[in-house]
C-alpha cells in the first residue's frame, strides 16, 4: 500500500538492440513491433557493424536475439562491465545460450544442443543406414510446439500475471538444466508440459521440468534468459509481458 517501505522506482529505460547481418530478423522484428506498435516506446537499433561506436553508458537495457553473435566477442568485456554496473541484458532463445556459454550468468550452466544423430534410434550400439540420417534427425527436431510452464508470479518478471499456468512457445533444441539457485528460475516447464505440436518421446522427457525463463544477477546488473520466444510472430501475446517486465523491472531483479 502507499505506506509501504517496499516501493521501488521504475526508470524510463533506454533500450538498445543490435540488428543486421547474421542476426534473426524475425526475432528482432517481433520485438521492435511489440515496442513500437503496441507499447509506443522508442528503442535504439544498432547495426552489428557499428557496435564499436556504442556508448554503453547511454543505455539501461540490451536485448540480444538469436544468430551469429561473434560481433560481440571483442566487446565481451565491455558488455560484462556494463552489466556489472547495473545494466540489464535480455537474451532470447539462441542468445540465451550464448550468454550462458560466455559466463554472463554465474548461476546458470551452458545448455546442451539437441542429440547426436541416430542416438535415440540406436542407443549408440547399432549401425544405421546412411539414407535414414535425414529421417532420424528430422524426428528429433523441435518445431513449433506449445508447452505448459509454471510461472513464479511473486517474481518481478511475473508482475501482472494472476495465475501460475503459462503456455509458452518453443521451436528450438537448446536444453538448459535447472540452476542450483532455486530462486532464479522464473518459469519452469511442468512435469507433464506438452500441450500441442509434434515432439519426440526423448525430447519430451528431456524438457519436462526444465527452465523456460531464468533471471540471474551479475554484479549490480541482471541477465534475463528468455529461453522460449515470448513474442512469436507478433501474436503469441500471453508471454509478451515477460519481455516488458524484464525491460522495466530488470534492474530490480536479484538472485537471493
Amino acid at each position: 500500500d502507499l505506506g509501504s517501505r517496499g516501493f521501488l522506482p521504475v526508470r524510463a529505460p533506454h533500450v538498445l538492440m543490435p540488428v543486421g547481418e547474421g542476426l534473426s530478423g524475425y526475432e528482432a522484428g517481433q520485438i521492435w513491433h511489440l515496442l513500437d506498435q503496441r507499447i509506443g516506446m522508442p528503442m535504439t537499433k544498432v547495426d552489428v557493424s557499428d557496435i564499436g561506436r556504442v556508448e554503453w553508458s547511454r543505455y539501461d537495457v540490451l536485448i540480444l536475439v538469436s544468430g551469429n553473435l561473434s560481433f560481440l566477442d571483442a566487446r565481451l568485456d565491455d558488455v560484462r562491465a556494463w552489466i556489472r554496473a547495473g545494466g540489464t541484458l535480455i537474451a532470447v532463445r539462441g542468445a540465451a545460450a550464448w550468454a550462458a556459454r560466455n559466463g554472463l550468468t554465474p548461476n546458470v550452466e551452458a545448455p546442451t544442443v539437441g542429440r547426436a544423430p541416430g542416438e535415440e534410434a540406436s542407443g549408440g550400439d547399432e549401425r544405421l543406414d546412411y539414407h535414414r540420417a535425414g529421417e532420424l534427425q528430422g524426428a528429433q527436431a523441435i518445431g513449433g510446439s506449445i508447452w505448459q510452464a509454471d510461472l513464479d508470479t511473486s517474481h518481478p518478471l511475473g508482475f501482472g500475471y494472476t495465475r501460475r499456468f503459462l503456455p509458452v512457445w518453443r521451436d528450438h533444441s537448446y536444453f538448459f538444466a535447472l540452476p542450483e539457485n532455486p530462486y532464479i528460475t522464473v518459469a519452469r516447464l511442468t512435469d507433464d508440459p506438452h500441450l500441442s505440436g509434434y515432439v519426440s518421446d526423448v525430447n519430451e522427457a528431456r524438457l519436462a521440468g526444465s527452465p523456460s525463463v531464468i533471471a540471474d544477477q551479475l554484479g549490480r546488473g541482471s541477465v534475463v534468459l528468455l529461453i522460449d520466444n515470448p513474442n512469436f510472430r507478433g501474436y503469441w501475446r500471453g508471454t509478451n509481458r515477460l519481455l516488458l517486465n524484464a525491460i522495466f523491472f530488470g534492474d530490480h531483479v536479484r538472485a537471493p
